[in-house]
């Protein structure tokens, strides 16, 4: 027996090593080893950030850096940016880029239905691997990086889409802005419902705040048949205009190991989170036409196959367009409600209020960008 023969050597092959050669079945040391792609969660690094760039967002309800969605509805407010590691910065090596929520208006009495959390939604067609839902369900262990001048007790759930399953698992942070690596395991859930298509399979909730009546529990660490995401310990991070909140290095996987974060290259995270978000350049040369007198069309391939077919297609600098035909300038009066995408092929359609003419052709020029969404 080679396991036999092994530990006779008397030499010391570390933790894992050990663990390896005990080991039962090849798939449970692959788990051990965590082999193959591992990171359910995309953009876990912060590097990808079409919406805003550079610029800080002030949201109630959407998505800011690409995939990460914050939801908020108390007398608080924040303003969120992917925060850039200074030289000086004692950043978790290998991380350039963090999410910083930070407080912009306090709120220090939540109630009722009041709260405030980071979202990450994950595909249905990414968690076959996790077999929740059935009695083999598999464990998940979630890792990232914090840092946060509000120190105290913070919460996250797992949940499922109808949000009638839930796990709470909490977590400390000690504050003076020091990283700290956070480890957490949740058992996998045998029922319920889990979406294995191209809707939401599982949400991940970052808890920064809430009523604690209406969304904490003190029953942790175990499947609940509820719509909950917070510790009854949770802190109020909205108690101060002084508190900020770091995160990074965010990664979910199957298993009851923590693997070392699995960093994807710039270009393969963007192709990622561009199935659900696309911010495509118009420019110069595109070939209209003339579907009629007032509607102006032309078409484009999309970079990655949305999705989903858009739920929203919007210009981020105005209408700053023209067209030329004939020695003639149309006027471009407005974007048409009609303009679709899906999989690879985007169509616009844009309003003309003078010198159209049916079935004509026309040089197209488009100012700013094209903004595609079609997010869980």
């Amino acid at each position: 027996n080679i396991r036999e023969k092994l530990s006779e050597l008397g030499r010391k092959f570390g933790l894992k090593g050990s663990e390896l050669v005990a080991a039962e079945t090849v798939q449970e040391a692959r788990d051990i080893v965590s082999a193959g792609r591992r990171n359910l969660i995309i953009n876990g690094a912060m590097m990808v950030n079409q919406r805003y760039g550079t610029s800080s967002a002030v949201v109630t309800d959407a998505y800011v850096l690409d995939r990460f969605k914050f939801k908020e509805n108390h007398g608080g407010a924040a303003s969120i940016n992917r925060d850039a590691f200074p030289v000086a910065d004692n950043q978790p090596a290998g991380f350039r880029y963090a999410m910083q929520i930070a407080c912009s208006t306090a709120d220090t009495s939540l109630t009722s239905n009041e709260h405030a959390v980071i979202m990450h939604m994950v595909e249905g067609y990414n968690i076959g691997g996790t077999k929740f839902g059935t009695s083999n369900a598999e464990n998940m262990t979630l890792s990232f990086w914090v840092k946060t001048n509000a120190s105290g007790t913070y919460s996250v759930a797992l949940k499922n889409s109808s949000q009638n399953r839930c796990q709470i698992k909490e977590y400390r942070v000690s504050g003076g802005l020091v990283w700290q690596k956070i480890v957490l395991t949740y058992s996998g859930c045998t029922d319920g419902t889990w979406d294995d298509g191209d809707g939401i399979g599982m949400k991940l909730e970052f808890g920064l705040a809430g009523a604690q009546s209406a969304y904490a529990t003190s029953d942790l660490n175990t499947w609940k048949s509820s719509n909950l995401f917070l510790s009854t310990n949770q802190r109020n991070f909205f108690d101060s205009t002084n508190n900020r909140f770091f995160i990074t290095g965010i990664q979910l996987e199957i298993g009851n190991n923590a693997t070392d974060f699995e960093h994807r290259s710039y270009g393969e995270e963007l192709e990622l989170c561009q199935r659900y978000y696309q911010k495509k350049r118009i420019g110069y040369g595109r070939v209209g036409h003339f579907r009629t007198d007032a509607i102006l069309v032309f078409a484009a391939d999309l970079p990655v196959a949305l999705r989903a077919s858009a739920s929203s297609i919007t210009q981020d600098s105005g209408l700053n367009n023209w067209a030329f035909r004939d020695g003639v300038s149309p006027t471009i009066s407005a974007l048409n409600s009609n303009s679709s995408a899906s999989e690879t092929t985007l169509s616009m359609l844009y309003n003309v209020s003078a010198d159209g003419d049916s079935d004509e052709t026309c040089f197209y020029y488009g100012g700013g960008s094209i903004l595609i969404d079609a997010e869980l």
